[in-house]
């Protein structure tokens, strides 16, 4: 027994040391091996041919003797023609021999610089005639291997430089390239137009389908809020908040933005809401270098996104060329803030500094301070009335939608600072270590104020309508009431990462580890008022901007009664723990194999505290403000500039003690899941003369434990605990093909999935006796999967420029909706609610990208260029409405805009840049459907920034930009578009500023 283990052991040392190779000389080799000589004279003898060839070649060969097939002479000579370098020629049952030294490799390295001796990263280094190329790193360096016995000519090319052509003469080489002058200033390297040089250069020559968008500089990310840069790229949509305005969560290809796989250096992101959505407003923007969307997966990237994947990129100090110090100060202003108006601060400074690849850091603070408002007509729902005007009991108009209106201010003031280091050092010629962190203080504080007027009554003294839709009512004795909150939100964000690269031989080794939590403290108080009134509405002029009229006015607060008093308190935590290795070897001249193993274990649990005290009925004169300003830059708004809202401090104090949160915890709200994925995969790249691809599969098994309570029919809570688990295989390909210089085709397949989210995996049930109904959530729910296609067309004709067309399409397989349901428990029949699986959706679609640099244009209008992109997304999704009855409906995928589009106009010459970009995107299912509510679109939108620079001297810039600068307003409408649901303005958003780069 340990004699085999010992032969064992050899067996893998002798195979896994790095110097091992399948040469002639190997045991198994003298065994096996025969002249060629003697496999030629047992061919002419069981084949009736016979060969000539020379002795003086051919005595020293040896050949493989296992892979001759002695029946078959074609297969033979074929053999010993890949694996020898032997030339046939076959002539009446004569065979000719020509026999050729075989190709031998040999490495070169170099380097490329200025002609300042500046290393120059990034350049692209192609042996002329081929598909090989490589890339040079931060210090200019680059390495490959070309055929010893060839001439070789290497083209050494790089945006901004003249390409060279440079003969391979040693093992050693330095390439010095040439300033374009016409092109290239101090000021404009790392200027927008590089950065989408770069970011073409990128998408050029990944295997995958990935777009990718490149800071500017350093510290100077394209705009400052990740989501407005991310809806530049085609078949990216994004979901604005309510308060502003602002992009916050991304959507990839149609899909919803909880689909959307977020994060940061190859690890995951936690967020700090129920789902797994992600909101990129709580990120600083200068923290990062790049973000690339992967549209298809490979196996070496983390599961979770059935739409895609977004990796947020961030610098690291050995990238960095000379030592930095980069200071900007700017100045914010929004036309439509709500309470607080002025200009706000951001500023930010950036240090670092790399000593030749030996260690590096890089370290910077950021701070910003904003604030957004939206400003809206609302209404909150339709009910059907029907209606006898004439008092004759003969109903004149029936079944009238009578809307719930409302006017709404909803404003934020968010405060965020942020601090990130980050120190790289080679510990040994072969290994390099990467440490680093940042830390996000993001406090937000939004206001919401809404009079809202309850007109959904049967009883009116004047009623105009046509058919179902009414244009005119004036109804007596309303109720009017002034639903107001305040949410203050204090959100920390902790990421920490190490990363080790080990280089033994042939074998490249890199482990990962991450720490990361999300802390999010929410608090929120609401408070109400009411009056009754006579109350008109009126939209017979314009459908989008109602007319209201109420006799008791909004602006005389002793007309108003204090109602009731809210105080809710919202613990959050997303913890994520994980440690990955991968390890690479290449194989051959054309294949490199890639394996991994990773383990993260998230736990994301939330604590919940309420309390309420109604029917207060105290004056409201001592707890008001007035709200001023509302919607006066809007000339269709017919409705108040002013109305009363509460005073907060004046509220607190006055009914705070009445609730404290003492004792008010709701357990039954509370959850703590934790998540623990184990996850290996194996792929192979390739890269054989026009074909380079990779294949592999990545095994996930997913183990959950989600731990809550519920409430049974007495009202007693107990403790839940539920235990669950899955396994998927993700296998994916993907192919890229050449079939001329600079155009690409790119096909993939993959099997992709999205964990449902995982306040939907919490363990808890509420019973609802006085309402008979029952909302629990579902521990047992099964991911999202789906099989996705891909298929793409690109054509790279020069620099920075691509013209291309990719088709899409996914298939759902298990979609998950809440569904509701009857049971019965305790003689009666509840309705219950609950996430499940099951349903199915589609989608297909197109993507158009076109864009150019016009550097061929003449003097000054050289500087200019376009970006384009155009996205045709068609969606399907099935819903079953009730599991009783069997009732399903098919909608549009909700978020989904069937036609996107961006175009962006920009110049880039001597110092100034100008950038003008338009989103479009056509109406889209805002959510999934409440069938009592019917289905809620938001109409086409489209949105228009501006940009513009000016280098001042090579260090010191001046900085303008202005968002929305039409002042776009989203339409939110039911069933069809005369049946508003809102009408928001954001307003205008204006940022000036400095910015020094030593």
């Amino acid at each position: 027994m340990k004699k085999n283990v010992f032969i064992l052991i050899i067996l893998y040392w002798v195979l896994c040391f790095p110097g091992f190779s399948y040469g002639h000389n190997d045991k198994q080799t003298r065994e096996t091996h025969v002249p060629v000589i003697e496999v030629f004279h047992k061919l002419e003898k069981s084949t009736n041919t016979r060969f000539f060839y020379s002795n003086t070649d051919l005595e020293n060969l040896k050949v493989d003797e296992t892979k001759i097939n002695y029946k078959s002479l074609k297969e033979a000579l074929n053999y010993l023609s890949e694996a020898y370098a032997l030339e046939f020629h076959i002539k009446n049952n004569v065979v000719s021999v020509r026999y050729s030294e075989p190709k031998t490799d040999k490495p070169v390295k170099g380097k490329v610089q200025d002609r300042q001796g500046k290393a120059i990263d990034g350049a692209r280094v192609k042996v002329k005639n081929t598909q090989q190329e490589t890339y040079t790193d931060a210090g200019g360096n680059f390495q490959l291997t070309v055929d010893d016995k060839a001439s070789v000519i290497l083209v050494v090319s790089s945006f901004g430089y003249e390409s060279r052509e440079v003969p391979v003469t040693g093992a050693e080489i330095t390439v010095e390239l040439q300033e374009k002058i016409s092109e290239l200033r101090e000021f404009v390297v790392t200027g927008f137009k590089q950065s989408v040089a770069r970011a073409v250069d990128e998408k050029k020559d990944a295997i995958n389908l990935v777009d990718v968008i490149v800071a500017e500089d350093i510290a100077k990310f394209p705009q400052s809020n990740m989501a407005e840069a991310l809806q530049r790229i085609s078949g990216i949509q994004i979901r604005r908040d309510y308060a502003g305005g602002v992009g916050n969560e991304v959507s990839v290809r149609g899909l919803p933005p909880e689909y959307t796989n977020v994060t940061v250096d190859g690890q995951s992101a936690p967020n700090s809401s129920d789902g797994r959505t992600f909101n990129f407003n709580t990120l600083p923007a200068e923290l990062y270098a790049k973000v690339e969307v992967h549209k298809s997966p490979s196996a070496n990237l983390d599961e979770g996104g059935v739409g895609g994947t977004v990796n947020l990129v961030k610098l690291t100090p050995f990238k960095l060329k000379k030592p930095t110090l980069i200071a900007s100060l700017e100045g914010q202003y929004n036309t439509q803030s709500q309470d607080l108006k002025g200009v706000t601060p951001k500023a930010t400074l950036t240090l670092g500094k790399n000593w030749n690849n030996k260690i590096g850091l890089l370290g910077g603070v950021s701070y910003n301070k904003f604030y957004n408002t939206s400003e809206s007509y609302d209404v909150v729902r339709y009910t059907s009335y029907s209606y006898d005007t004439n008092g004759d009991k003969v109903m004149d108009h029936l079944n009238v939608r009578v809307p719930y209106p409302r006017y709404v201010s909803e404003g934020q003031v968010v405060e965020r600072t942020a601090f990130n280091l980050a120190t790289q050092f080679r510990v040994t010629r072969n290994f390099d270590m990467l440490l680093s962190g940042n830390y996000i203080k993001n406090n937000q504080t939004s206001s919401r104020y809404t009079p809202i007027f309850n007109i959904q009554t049967n009883k009116a003294a004047e009623i105009e309508a046509d058919g179902n839709y009414l244009l005119y009512g004036l109804y007596n004795n309303v109720t009017a009431t002034l639903e107001n909150q305040q949410s203050i939100n204090l959100t920390d964000i902790l990421q920490l990462g190490a990363a080790g690269n080990l280089a033994l031989g042939p074998w490249k080794i890199k482990v990962l580890g991450q720490y990361s939590v999300t802390n999010k403290d929410s608090e929120q108080y609401r408070a109400y008022a009411n009056t009754r009134s006579n109350v008109s509405y009126d939209i017979r002029e314009n459908y989008k901007w109602f007319d209201l009229g109420t006799s008791a006015g909004l602006t005389d607060a002793s007309k108003y009664t204090m109602t009731e008093v809210r105080r809710y308190f919202w613990d959050n935590e997303d913890k994520i723990l994980a440690g990955q290795m991968n390890v690479n070897r290449k194989l051959g001249g054309f294949f490199t194999l890639d394996a991994g193993i990773k383990q993260q274990n998230r736990t994301k649990s939330r604590e919940q505290f309420y309390r309420r005290i109604n029917n207060i009925n105290q004056p409201f004169e001592p707890v008001s403000r007035l709200l001023e300003g509302f919607l006066d830059n809007v000339k269709e708004a017919k409705g108040p500039n002013s109305f009363l809202v509460h005073d907060w401090d004046k509220t607190y104090e006055l009914y705070g003690s009445k609730i404290m949160l003492e004792g008010a915890e709701e357990v039954n709200a509370a959850y703590h899941v934790a998540e623990n994925v184990s996850a290996g995969y194996l792929m192979g790249t390739f890269s054989k003369g026009k074909v380079t691809g990779n294949a592999g599969v990545r095994l996930v098994r997913t183990n959950l434990i989600s731990e809550g309570f519920e409430r049974n029919q007495a009202g007693d809570l107990t403790p839940l605990t539920v235990k669950s688990d899955y396994t998927d295989v993700l296998p994916s390909m993907n192919v890229r093909y050449a079939p001329v210089e600079n155009l690409f085709i790119r096909a993939a397949y993959a099997k992709v999935l999205t964990r449902p989210a995982l306040g939907d995996l919490a363990a808890f049930r509420q019973v609802n006796d006085v309402e008979l109904t029952i909302v629990q959530k579902n521990p047992h729910l099964q991911p999202f999967r789906a099989h996705q296609y891909d298929l793409s067309i690109e054509w790279y004709p020069r620099a920075a420029t691509l013209l291309g067309i990719s088709f899409f399409r996914k298939d759902i397989a298990s979609f998950i909706v809440n569904q509701t349901s009857d049971v019965q428990m305790n003689g009666q029949t509840y309705r219950l609610s609950e996430p499940v699986n099951g349903n199915s959706a589609r989608i297909d679609g197109i993507e158009f990208n076109y864009q150019q640099p016009f550097s061929f244009f003449p003097g000054l209008l050289n500087g200019f260029g376009v970006i384009t992109n155009y996205t045709l997304s068609k969606s399907s999704f099935r819903e079953v409405l009730d599991l009783g009855t069997g009732e399903t409906e098919t909608y549009e995928m909700p978020n989904n805009s069937r036609h996107s589009a961006n175009v962006t106009l920009y110049y880039d010459k001597g110092g100034f840049e100008f950038r003008i970009a338009n989103n479009y995107r056509s109406r889209f299912l805002r959510e999934k459907p409440v069938p009592a509510d019917g289905l809620k679109y938001r109409d086409a939108y489209h949105q228009t920034d501006i940009s513009v620079s000016y280098a001042i001297t090579r260090q010191l810039n001046l900085t303008f930009n202005m968002l929305n600068a039409f002042n776009s307003e989203p339409y939110e409408y039911i069933w069809e578009k005369k049946y508003m649901d809102q009408v928001a303005v954001y307003g205008r958003s204006y940022q000036a500023g400095l910015r020094f780069k030593l």
